[in-house]
């Protein structure tokens, strides 16, 4: 199950494959408690295997599986991991160069996690604290109510009209799976776009910027045209303890996280992430073009946003960067129970 439905319901089950990616969605302490009871009998790149009623496997490839089960050790005691004083919270907006985004940043980081649904931060939030970086398509509001006082909310902003076209084309791409698809998603890739854009999901998705920096609660029927939505959405971009920039500064946006966040700049240029191919999408193309300037006057709204933050530019970090404090723990000193039933035989 993609999301595991935000808990765990083992039942009678006796294998339990978790998808790195998605540990977020997973309450802490049942995933704790299943790992002290449970065997570690696989894992990968993408996957971990746990088994009720099997014993590890011998060296080697227990230590091969260990080395692929960091990750998981690093979500379940992240404090052990931190390297910075301060946590982020990283407001992934769809198509807006936040996949590119929090690779460049996190890649060298243990004590990091990202929630790829506002439903599943909500129903396992994590604690305040326990995390260098936190990400995650999840509205303003939401990483506000969940961070300690004087935490920085970072986010980019892309030209709306781009967005959606890079949303509507994600929609019609063939290869993607649409029962992973929102609801929204789903209606632009059935849809004939003019059709999509009648349909109150249209509006929202023409302004999905300005509500999730602004909207106080995550409402996807949210009316956009709501001056107290728009009146916090400017405040949260007049929030000088935020950082909030374009795609455009996406390149400085990355090096000043990485500053705060106590590592050097990203060597070389950007790989840029999930990309679409144009050529792959001519038909769909000509459709959103016939639409552009519709979808240009429905986000009105948001280009009053977008603008303000484009003109402004992505102004240096003051202070420097901040000096590691993360302690290396290697994984043959961990103190959880499963780690030490599973590593008994290789410290013999």
């Amino acid at each position: 199950m993609r999301y595991y439905a935000d808990r765990i319901e083992i039942l009678d089950a006796n294998v339990l494959f978790l998808h790195k990616a998605r540990l977020g969605a997973l309450p802490r302490a049942e995933l704790a408690r299943l790992c002290d009871d449970w065997s570690l009998i696989f894992a990968n790149d993408v996957f971990v295997c746990l088994a009720r009623d099997l014993d590890p496997p011998a060296s080697p490839e227990l230590e091969i599986y260990l080395r692929y089960f960091r990750p998981v050790q690093h979500y379940l005691t992240p404090a052990a991991f931190r390297r910075s004083s301060q946590t982020i919270y990283f407001m992934h907006i769809p198509k807006t160069a936040g996949t590119t985004a929090w690779d460049a940043i996190t890649r060298p980081l243990q004590a990091k996690v990202y929630y790829d649904s506002h439903t599943s931060f909500v129903a396992n939030p994590p604690s305040v604290n326990d995390y260098d970086i936190v990400g995650g398509h999840v509205f303003r509001s939401a990483f506000k109510r969940a961070s300690a006082p004087g935490s920085r909310i970072a986010c980019i902003l892309r030209d709306p009209v781009e967005r959606v076209r890079s949303a509507f084309l994600h929609a019609r791409r063939r290869s993607e799976d649409a029962s992973t698809f929102s609801p929204t998603m789903k209606l632009m890739r059935e849809l004939p776009l003019r059709d999509f854009l009648d349909h109150p999901d249209g509006k929202t998705e023409a302004n999905l910027q300005l509500l999730m920096l602004g909207a106080p609660l995550y409402e996807t029927s949210a009316k956009v045209d709501n001056p107290e939505f728009q009146a916090c959405a400017h405040a949260a971009i007049a929030d000088a303890n935020n950082i909030i920039t374009t795609a455009s500064q996406l390149d400085a946006f990355v090096d000043r996280l990485r500053s705060l966040l106590g590592l050097p700049p990203f060597e070389g240029p950007l790989p840029r992430l999930n990309c679409l191919n144009a050529a792959d999408h001519q038909s769909d193309l000509a459709e959103f073009n016939s639409c552009a300037d519709r979808i240009r006057a429905m986000a009105a709204a948001e280009y009053d946003l977008f603008y303000r933050v484009n003109n402004a530019g992505l102004v240096p970090s003051p202070r420097p960067p901040q000096a590691s404090s993360r302690r290396r723990i290697p994984i043959l000193a961990a103190s959880r129970p499963f780690l030490r039933r599973w590593l008994g035989p290789l410290q013999r």
